[in-house]
């Protein structure tokens, strides 16, 4: 009853239900990655897929090394002199960082890029490559040296590319280390030899210095404040094992005193690599000071 005009009041009129929006069309239903989330949601599967970089096969790694390695033999200090030999081999070793680099950063993908230290072992390994040509005419040295120095250009920044990708495995570690043990074994070699002290000593400092940034760089690519940090730690290991070969000079037998200091070298980085530079796990120290002392016991008695 409506108090105001005495009428009873009739029931208010049936609102008509109001209608759904209709759903909007997916203006995202084109490409491959539609395509993908569609199949994903009809096998069931709701956790996103990790698709792992691809990382491309190391051919033009194989390539360089082949051709640089090859050169570096008609670049022996017996053919065009000691000067030019010399300054031959490090035009070679830095046109083969470059190469390398400059590659790596074309082809691979931002994840798998391995960084510029890519081109420190290869160069590296021609250098040591060129010592062991200028010190023999040996047919079996130069056999043995150039596939040696091919094989690390061509597969050390493949292996980089896999750790920056996330694919690295226990075997391409362990490829790894080895590869260093090579690229390191002509200059303990020279370190034990009767070259000129000041020229021994500079030789092993060098290439023992660089091999020990290589490892210690070999995660990702490392900043402007880490790179300093790993190139003090480098310094002090070649300093150590140069140090070493002052005694090493004197040896007897040349091959036993080259693995006393191949063993001082892994000793002294584990040892700044540990404690210095990536400051992780210092009670391994106490494992490589084990190789250390190892190498001075070799020392001692090929002397």
């Amino acid at each position: 009853m409506d108090k105001r005009t005495g009428f009873r009041s009739s029931p208010p009129l049936a609102q008509p239900p109001t209608a759904e929006p209709e759903p909007q069309p997916d203006t995202r239903s084109t490409g491959h990655a539609y395509y993908a989330d569609q199949a994903r949601r009809a096998l069931g599967v709701t956790r996103e897929l990790r698709i792992l970089p691809r990382v491309p096969a190391p051919v033009f790694h194989g390539m360089v090394g082949v051709g640089v390695a090859a050169m570096a033999v008609l670049a022996r200090p017996q053919i065009v002199g000691a000067r030019r030999g010399v300054i031959l081999d490090l035009l070679l070793a830095a046109v083969t960082a470059l190469a390398i680099v400059y590659y790596d950063r074309l082809v691979c993908p931002p994840e798998a890029r391995p960084g510029l230290e890519a081109g420190l072992l290869p160069a590296a390994a021609l250098l040591s490559e060129a010592v062991v040509l200028a010190s023999t005419d040996d047919a079996g040295a130069v056999v043995a040296a150039v596939p040696l120095a091919a094989m690390v250009m061509a597969v050390t920044p493949h292996l980089r590319a896999l750790r920056a990708a996330g694919q690295e495995g226990w075997l391409q570690r362990l490829l790894g280390e080895l590869i260093r043990v090579v690229v390191l074994l002509p200059v303990c070699l020279v370190g034990a030899s009767t070259l000129v002290t000041w020229q021994r000593l500079a030789l092993v400092a060098a290439g023992a210095g660089a091999v020990a940034y290589d490892a210690f760089s070999a995660g990702d690519e490392p900043r402007h404040a880490a790179r300093l940090r790993l190139l003090a730690g480098a310094l002090l290991t070649g300093g150590a094992v140069a140090v070493a070969a002052v005694f090493a000079g004197t040896s007897s037998s040349q091959p036993g005193a080259a693995a006393g200091l191949l063993a001082i070298w892994h000793g002294a980085q584990g040892i700044v690599g540990h404690l210095g530079v990536n400051q992780v796990q210092r009670w391994a120290a106490l494992e490589y000071a084990a190789f250390v002392a190892a190498g001075a016991v070799a020392l001692h008695f090929s002397r």
